[in-house]
């Protein structure tokens, strides 16, 4: 489907134009608030025709927060990734040492946002946002707290608590899915790496970067992160914390408190330990 069929779709199933004001408004309404640290997950299509597209959803959401907020949105890089992994399509064997070799490295201002949307990818040229420099798993923020969010990215536990989920639990963070369900909710890997669960092998890993001015081509090992689990876990945390989703535009809402999700997350995957290290699989996962 070509660019202009898309968005034909989306004006075929908007009443009307969604406004800067109408998106401002329905943020506060869900619970956003002044100088709230948010962390954004989500997907412009469902929310209808946006006058202005993801320039404007940016634009309401920081006046929404007001100059003390920080805005935090996921700027990952997944195609710069170990070529041995691939699976969604996988690549011959082959290839693997040419795509090590001459895959461009990471550069937090020219490479772009993979597989997350459009609003993400808008979102990091803005002036005076701040990206971290995780060659894979990048976040991107702009706000009063941004820099220390994002400086001093861990290679090695990017999803950990040193790392930008970390530092936003311990602030306290609010999440944001707008127009997209807890599979999307990257704050579980955050539960992942608490619950210190064994079984798992470590995932070998490798990127292209830039050290001293030179392009490498990066290793490491970490864990081997899985969210096939994490529509589970989300719809078990809402039914506990008695989340009331909210409609803004055409898109189903959600604002949630980190700190008790990600708690909510660790319990969970203790509780359910064998399905989360593939002893036996929850009865409506994929095969």
């Amino acid at each position: 489907m070509s660019h202009w069929e898309k968005e034909k779709e989306v004006v075929e199933r908007s009443d009307l134009p969604i406004t800067r004001d109408v998106l401002t408004a329905g943020f506060r309404s869900l619970g956003v608030q002044k100088g709230d640290v948010l962390l954004v997950h989500s997907s412009l299509s469902s929310l209808g025709w946006v006058v202005g597209g993801a320039v404007t959803v940016i634009d309401a959401l920081m006046e929404a927060m007001g100059p003390e907020g920080t805005v935090v949105m996921p700027s990952f890089t997944t195609g710069n990734t170990e070529p041995s992994g691939w699976r969604r399509p996988p690549v011959p064997e082959s290839w693997w040492d040419t795509i090590r070799q001459e895959m461009p490295p990471f550069d937090p201002v020219t490479t772009p946002v993979r597989g997350l949307g459009v609003i993400p990818e808008v979102f990091r040229k803005y002036r005076g946002v701040i990206r971290s420099n995780h060659p894979q798993l990048s976040f991107t923020a702009s706000g009063k707290r941004a820099k220390d969010i994002m400086e001093n990215h861990p290679l090695e536990a990017p999803f950990g608590e040193e790392g930008p989920l970390g530092k936003l639990y311990r602030l306290s963070a609010k999440i944001l899915l707008l127009g997209v369900g807890h599979s999307a909710n990257t704050s579980l890997h955050l539960s992942e790496e608490l619950a210190s669960l064994e079984g798992h092998p470590p995932e070998a890993q490798g990127a292209a970067a830039i050290e001293d001015g030179v392009r490498v081509w990066q290793t490491w090992e970490q864990i081997d992160y899985d969210s096939y689990l994490f529509g589970e876990i989300g719809t078990a945390f809402d039914k506990e914390a008695g989340t009331k989703p909210q409609k803004i535009g055409l898109a189903q809402c959600s604002l949630l408190e980190m700190s008790a999700l990600v708690d909510f997350g660790v319990r969970w995957l203790k509780e359910h330990r064998e399905y989360y290290l593939g002893e036996k699989l929850p009865r409506d996962a994929p095969s």
